[in-house]
């Protein structure tokens, strides 16, 4: 058996149990408390609306596919988990009568054996992401406004758009078949875990937003994933995307139904842990809640087994799916791996935060990652996760400079305020490279190195600022990548001084935020 056979063979093990450990990876165990969950949560309801009970009823004369897919839709448990929050936990204000008729829609599904879900109803010819049981249906904009599509409108409305002119969407043909491709190659590279987590999919959405997202779920939406149209650039990235929020959908179901958090546990006063790879914003959105940390490192866990995967297979897959494109299998699985791996080894600080099955999961999966992970980076250590920050910056910057040359200054360009805000631009620019430059020349200093790069760079700036900006973005671009390889290179070969590149990462990121957002806003208008 060759090197290859070997690495597919250890990968298929540890996608079997990604996707069939118990009590975390086993789709059909996971499926089986949420009904009973469910089951629990009608009866509780029954005293308060009549329409619950006989909904418990009948699902528990319908059939098992019935039950998954009318108890698996977003706007049957939504009513059944408001309603019992309004009459137990003194929750909002709920609409009893839609309650009630969501679940007596819900009620006539079942009775029918009905694989059809109360919020598909309505819709002509709904499109599903394949032909198996466990493969959701995509939503379509242009249907009959029934009782459940109110109900999802307002459901979104009030937890994935809040206001920032998001827009549902039905998706063209070009995107729809995208969605039928990822969901293809996912169930080629992972045919186990495709099923495991795509089960916990039930409705796909693609939406339209005026700025940048990518995906998202929530968890007073369940069982729905929400995609931005972009991902969908290629079946790679397509199934990545899927197999992502799937994932994520699987923990919610996981965190209804066990002791994944402390009895009281608050993600308000949670403590909260640093996503060192994401720059820090105003509302802190790099500092993530207990309960994200647990579904966020299990995430990574599995991604980190699909790029793998992909690195594999890529040479016999691209022949029906394409070239990868922009997606690197083996930096993305380093990336993938060492956040996992982060975030595992944080929970253990945390641990107060966390239930019995919290505590367990955590260690599931730090165990999971240090199985994968044949070159692990040394415990306790970050800088390589700041430096993952500092390289993807200089991506964001390559990708900002090479879309606005036209706005940069060069010869020819002497207008007033045109002129003005150029040369603003260009100055902020050898302000960048000048100072990542003197930066890392004092780290060079400390520890009594010398560097011809950083010696040459220093003597490039004056010679630059008399010339066009296109050499001067292109000289930042190449000055930043060679510090973040010579950076990277000592993490390896000096581990003993990992602690003091780890401070002057901090330093270099610190010194580039001004620069980066100004041209940002400057660039990106």
């Amino acid at each position: 058996m060759n090197d290859k056979q070997e690495e597919l063979k250890f990968l298929s093990e540890v996608e079997r149990r990604l996707a069939s450990d118990r009590p975390f990876g086993d789709y059909r165990y996971i499926d089986g408390q949420t009904w009973l969950h469910y089951e629990s949560r009608l009866k509780m309801l029954a005293k308060y609306v009549p329409a619950a009970g006989q909904t418990l009823k009948a699902f528990a004369q319908a059939s098992g596919p019935s039950r998954y897919r009318v108890m698996g839709d977003p706007v049957v448990r939504s009513a059944i988990n408001t309603g019992l929050s309004y009459f137990k936990l003194s929750g909002p204000e709920v609409n009893l009568e839609e309650i009630a008729g969501v679940l007596q829609v819900a009620t006539r599904q079942l009775r029918a054996n009905s694989r059809i879900s109360p919020l598909s109803l309505g819709v002509a010819e709904p499109k599903r992401l394949g032909r198996s049981l466990h493969h959701g249906w995509i939503w379509k904009d242009e249907r009959e406004e029934n009782l459940p599509a109110k109900s999802f409108r307002g459901l979104f409305s009030e937890h994935v758009d809040n206001g920032r002119k998001l827009a549902l969407w039905t998706p063209d043909e070009p995107a729809h078949q995208m969605l039928l491709l990822g969901t293809q190659l996912l169930g080629e590279l992972l045919p186990k875990l495709s099923r495991s987590a795509l089960s916990h999919a039930h409705v796909v959405v693609i939406g339209k937003a005026p700025f940048p997202i990518t995906s998202v779920t929530n968890p007073s939406i369940p069982g729905t994933a929400f995609f931005a149209p972009f991902v969908l650039k290629h079946p790679w990235r397509a199934a990545e995307y899927l197999l992502h929020e799937a994932l994520h959908l699987k923990f919610i179901d996981l965190e209804q139904t066990h002791s994944m958090l402390r009895r009281g546990y608050s993600i308000y006063r949670s403590p909260k842990i640093e996503a060192l790879w994401n720059r820090g914003q105003k509302n802190s959105s790099n500092k993530w809640p207990v309960n994200r940390v647990l579904t966020v490192a299990h995430t990574y866990a599995c991604l980190a087994l699909f790029f793998k995967m992909v690195e594999l297979r890529a040479a016999e897959l691209v022949r029906v799916y394409g070239p990868l494109q922009d997606l690197d299998p083996v930096l993305s699985a380093r990336r993938a791996l060492d956040r996992a791996h982060y975030l595992a080894l944080k929970l253990r600080s945390v641990s107060r935060e966390l239930g019995l099955a919290g505590r367990l999961f955590g260690e599931w999966v730090l165990e999971i990652v240090e199985r994968m992970d044949s070159h692990p980076r040394p415990t306790g250590l970050d800088a390589h996760l700041l430096l993952d920050l500092y390289e993807r910056e200089t991506d964001q910057l390559r990708l900002l400079l090479s879309h606005h040359r036209h706005q940069l200054p060069g010869k020819g360009h002497n207008s007033g305020s045109q002129l003005g805000r150029r040369l603003l631009t260009r100055d902020v620019i050898a302000a960048m490279i000048q100072g990542e430059l003197s930066t890392t020349g004092q780290l060079f200093s400390r520890l009594g190195m010398s560097s011809p790069i950083l010696e040459r760079g220093q003597q490039d700036i004056l010679r630059l600022a008399s010339r066009s900006s296109d050499a001067m973005a292109a000289r930042v671009l190449e000055v930043r990548s060679q510090i973040s390889g010579t950076l990277g290179e000592l993490m390896v070969t000096d581990q003993s001084r990992v602690l003091l590149i780890n401070k002057h990462i901090r330093v270099l990121l610190k010194g580039s935020a001004g620069h980066i957002r100004v041209l940002s806003e400057r660039l990106g208008a």
